[in-house]
């Protein structure tokens, strides 16, 4: 049950219906999830198994979008916005680029 299975799910379920998500991992996400490991000396590493940056997520954007009286701009986001839940996101200050 990968970030499409789960949004299904979640839209399935905001609309009253019975759901059940079944995961063969022992981590459910797919390829959106992380784990950890000891680091030598103490501490952890964390690694991730799947895409670490999305666009159009941040309390920034989503605001700027409701205030313009448009739909999300990202499917997680509009998916999100629909079962009205949310995450906490770390939005990036600078891209350390010059376009």
């Amino acid at each position: 049950s990968g970030l499409g299975g789960l949004c299904c799910a979640a839209l399935l379920a905001a609309s009253g219906k019975k759901v059940t998500v079944v995961e063969s991992h022992t981590e459910f996400g797919g390829a959106a999830h992380s784990w950890k490991r000891k680091a030598k000396g103490g501490g952890y590493y964390t690694f991730e198994s799947g895409p670490s940056l999305f666009s159009g997520l941040s309390p920034e954007s989503t605001q700027a979008n409701r205030l313009a009286n448009r739909p999300a701009n990202n499917p997680l986001r509009a998916v999100l916005d629909a079962v009205g839940e949310d995450c906490d996101w770390i939005t990036y200050n600078t891209w350390g680029c010059v376009f």
